[in-house]
């Protein structure tokens, strides 16, 4: 179904009524200012909820557009009833699709004696989202506009990530991510030698689709596409890897022949409370089945349970801000956390964008993994003096392998990972 997304604008007194009566009373009574000003798309055939008022009288309509139209012609709002008697009455506001290229405006002027209520209506020359489309018109407050996450982390190596959004809000309520870059990307070649690179992800929305494409130095690295559902998150994921490319963001460790492509499919299930329920993942690459199945406890996620092991997550009574990213996105995509929770969300950059269910209410204070790999992680957290926060650490606890034939060691892991925050303003 389409929607109709209705702006509540300012109107100012001369708007609000019209003549009064020189007693003073009015006889149009019993409506909602806020519709006094009414929006929808090219495509709607009315304006949902039409207008609803009381008249002490008599009362008749009037309707002029911002272009004058010839009668019969061009006019494009019929109104359900045009007038009436004394009573509470709804208005169906009856639309024409608008196929001029530009937004259009009309006026409606109900009449009661003296009195005059006008009503604006704009119609859009954009159609309205299909459903399941994530996005809605909208802005985002600068002060929690996260500009970049500069991240020193055994996963990710040191790089300074740079964030760009548009003017759009996704339906959670956050700001549509535009471009993703860092100047720090490792590149590995086929000696093993490492270099620095210019890596981006580029995300591109279309209907009911997001799409991120990475390259690094303009080579085409990874694809991918996520599919919205009627709920409003994700719920099927392919990823388009283009030859030898590694788990780890951004980082190829070869040349590789431009004929192979790995795909690598992932389904999330969400539970009625809209929390992420159950993930599976398969690959062509290995042909490999996973299965992980999500438990939470109060708003949070408390344990995961999949093929490799188990993760248990504990939490700090503070409470995730509101932010640009979503934060335990943030910690699950771009800090060392374990390797379960890690792909259980796709292994994707779609996480930081918080459209894989809600998210937890609380910051999490320790991650606890059992299984072939144990990799134990205690979070602290640095706000500024506005409650905002600059500054995640995460400290790696007891962690390592239970793998045979595998003796554990890993590059930094008895370093700290850190993420330090810019804020647009």
């Amino acid at each position: 179904m389409k929607r109709i997304a209705f702006i509540i604008m300012l109107v100012f007194g001369t708007l609000l009524a019209g003549c009064q009566k020189e007693d003073k009373t009015t006889t149009l009574t019993g409506y909602d200012e806020s519709r006094l000003s009414l929006t929808a798309f090219a495509d709607n055939a009315s304006i949902e909820g039409g207008f609803t008022f009381t008249a002490a009288a008599d009362w008749y309509t009037q309707v002029s557009y911002d272009t004058p139209v010839k009668s019969g012609t061009n006019e494009w709002i019929t109104l359900e009833p045009a007038n009436g008697s004394a009573g509470t009455v709804t208005i169906n506001i009856e639309l024409q699709p608008n196929t001029t290229g530009t937004n259009r405006t009309a006026t409606i002027k109900i009449i009661c004696g003296d009195t005059v209520l006008t009503i604006t209506v704009t119609q859009r020359a954009d159609d309205a989202p299909s459903t399941g489309d994530p996005t809605i018109p909208g802005t985002f407050d600068p002060a929690i506009t996260i500009t970049s996450i500069e991240s020193t982390s055994e996963w990710n190596g040191n790089a300074k990530f740079y964030f760009e959004y548009d003017s759009v809000l996704m339906s959670n309520g956050l700001p549509r991510l535009k471009k993703m870059w860092t100047d720090d990307a490792e590149a590995e070649d086929a000696n093993g030698n490492v270099t620095r690179a210019h890596a981006e992800y580029i995300f591109t929305y279309e209907n009911n689709t997001m799409i991120a494409t990475s390259y690094m130095d303009g080579t085409l690295i990874d694809r991918q596409i996520a599919t919205i559902g009627n709920n409003g998150y994700i719920e099927q994921l392919v990823k388009e890897s283009e030859g030898a490319v590694s788990s780890k963001p951004y980082r190829r460790y070869a040349p590789a022949a431009n004929d192979i492509t790995f795909i690598t499919s992932y389904t999330f299930t969400y539970n009625n409370e809209g929390y992420l329920e159950k993930t599976v993942e398969t690959s062509d690459f290995s042909s490999s089945v996973y299965n992980f199945d999500f438990s939470w406890n109060n708003g949070n996620l408390s344990q995961l349970n999949w093929d490799n092991g188990n993760d248990y997550l504990s939490y700090t009574q503070l409470p995730v801000a509101k932010t640009s990213l979503d934060m335990t996105g943030v910690i699950f995509g771009l800090i060392s956390t374990s390797e379960g929770l890690n792909f259980a969300y796709g292994n994707s950059v779609f996480t930081i964008i918080g459209m894989m269910g809600k998210s937890n209410t609380n910051l999490i204070d320790k991650i606890e993994s059992t299984g072939t790999s144990y990799h134990n992680v205690r979070f602290d957290y640095e706000t500024d003096s506005r409650g905002r926060i600059v500054k995640i650490t995460a400290t790696e606890i007891n962690s390592g392998t239970n793998t045979p034939g595998y003796d554990g060691t890993r590059s930094g892991v008895d370093e700290p990972d850190v993420c330090i925050f810019t804020y647009a303003q």
